[in-house]
């Protein structure tokens, strides 16, 4: 059987954005504090992450979007959620 759970994030539960690389499955973790600009490659292979143009406005639009969300969310006439499932089974 399994069991399905829905969880739902606001912005100020976000501790960090992570990115985990493809080729060596390191992972680096960002605070909100630290939510600036792109991380271009991997801090331990080195394997290039931001390749195009257009990879690296997606990037920087999503990371920036956020920490202006984050920053500016009292003053917000909504509030931004994201939602995870998490399957679990018996």
């Amino acid at each position: 059987m399994a069991v399905e759970t829905t969880l739902r994030i606001g912005l100020t539960d976000v501790q960090r954005l992570t990115f985990e690389c493809q080729k060596c499955k390191s992972v680096l973790g960002l605070a909100p504090a630290r939510w600036f600009g792109t991380q271009h490659e991997c801090p331990h292979c080195h394997e290039m992450w931001i390749n195009t143009p257009d990879v690296q406005d997606a990037a920087h639009g999503i990371i920036t979007g956020l920490k202006y969300l984050l920053d500016h969310e009292a003053g917000l006439p909504f509030a931004l959620r994201f939602e995870a499932r998490s399957r679990e089974t018996e």
